[in-house]
């Protein structure tokens, strides 16, 4: 029986390359396609599926919303990530999904089909490129792993003000922002500074500024939430 293969990919010329390929295996069968993020998730619902090839970067959705889709609905389904590694935190959210493998998009045509066959065998594929990425980015991994885990503690409404914060917004403006008043804001920012371990407004500015780009990615939905 032939592993099915779902191709989510927004370039019409990397599924077209990838199909090329697989189509002269007797191991795979591409069983669909898709070009966003939804349209992904719409396929796995009704297409049996052993093998997801996917795009980090798509829109409407893209590859790690999908992936964590899969893995909250408990589906036996492979995640195998195509990536440029263009963007650090999008990489870092997709390698947090522990998936089965990353092709990197520029030599994904000629190493497809070793990687499936190392994944269809139940081990995990890093191209060489991947590898480098992740040994080259190592300590910045960790930073995003120990400051992750302290904005987890917060409130959705905590990370809300931390992303104005890190805006450079003052207390009054962040009232504004939230249609909350001064003071609750500042019981926020307190709670914020206990809850992170910081002393002084100040520090929290200071944090605030150094994570900038970690507390905007992590703290994206609670904005969008106001």
């Amino acid at each position: 029986m032939k592993t099915t293969i779902l191709i989510a990919d927004d370039h019409a010329l990397i599924r077209e390359g990838i199909k090329a390929v697989l189509n002269k295996s007797d191991q795979f069968n591409v069983v669909g396609e898709a070009t966003n993020g939804k349209e992904t998730i719409e396929l796995l619902k009704s297409t049996p599926t052993d093998i997801i090839l996917l795009d980090i970067d798509m829109p409407q959705k893209n590859g790690v919303e999908v992936g964590k889709w899969i893995r909250s609905m408990q589906l036996n389904i492979k995640i195998i990530y195509i990536t440029s590694h263009a963007d650090f935190f999008s990489f870092y959210q997709a390698w947090k999904l522990n998936p089965q493998g990353f092709l990197v998009k520029e030599n994904a045509l000629e190493d497809i089909l070793n990687c499936l066959n190392i994944v269809v065998n139940d081990q995990t594929y890093y191209s060489s490129e991947t590898k480098a990425y992740l040994d080259k980015n190592g300590e910045q991994i960790k930073t995003y792993e120990t400051i992750t885990t302290k904005l987890d503690d917060l409130s959705l409404k905590e990370k809300q003000v931390l992303n104005y914060i890190a805006h450079n917004l003052t207390t009054n403006e962040i009232a504004d922002k939230v249609f909350n008043s001064a003071k609750t804001i500042e019981n926020h920012r307190y709670n914020i500074c206990k809850k992170l371990n910081i002393s002084g407004s100040n520090n929290l500015m200071r944090f605030a500024i150094q994570h900038f780009d970690i507390i905007i990615n992590l703290t994206k939905k609670a904005v969008e939430q106001k």
